[in-house]
């Protein structure tokens, strides 16, 4: 129980740092691309690629490349080489992860209303300043995604990416 606590804990210290590289990247990119730019055909329905959908896409590839690294030397402690299998799971994990992320975000996006935070520092004339301000729909879509991904990746990685063998001990009983 003890080695899940420092795993989980680990984990969590590292995730938490990926999450932050995901954010500064998603939110500093949300404005670059245009807003519409693709189009899908998908038989009878039509998917939008939007430059939201790119910049959140940009900002998970980021954080999983900064986790896979710290998660591998620090959390699972894996000494091995990176190599193809390695690489392959965790590919397919964070694949899948990532389908998720993007699209929890973007429906998300589509189900919350627009709306801004802002908090104002108030002075004794009447006249305020904006001390901080953030989408308040970006901010939650982008929370929702995070909390499916994090779970989603904890499990993969614990158990099939970096699994430590069991360990199983032996013992002899000699009988009268």
């Amino acid at each position: 129980m003890r080695v899940f606590i420092k795993q989980i804990s680990k984990f969590l210290i590292v995730g938490v740092s990926a999450v932050l590289v995901d954010m500064v990247v998603y939110y500093s990119l949300s404005g670059v691309f245009p807003e519409e730019t693709g189009r899908i055909n998908m038989g009878s329905k039509l998917f939008i690629i939007t430059g939201v959908m790119i910049a959140k896409a940009i900002g998970f590839i980021s954080g999983s490349v900064f986790t896979y690294y710290f998660n591998k030397i620090w959390t699972w402690r894996h000494k091995e080489k990176t190599n193809k299998t390695l690489l392959y799971k965790f590919g397919v994990i964070y694949g899948i992860s990532f389908i998720c992320n993007t699209l929890i975000n973007q429906l998300s996006l589509n189900a919350i209303p627009d709306f801004t935070f802002t908090s104002l520092i108030n002075y004794a004339d009447g006249n305020s300043t904006p001390l901080l301000s953030f989408k308040g729909d970006k901010f939650l879509a982008f929370f929702f995604a995070t909390v499916f991904s994090a779970l989603f990746n904890f499990v993969g990685q614990r158990l099939w990416i970096f699994k430590q063998p069991a360990n199983i001990t032996l013992s002899v009983v000699e009988e009268d």
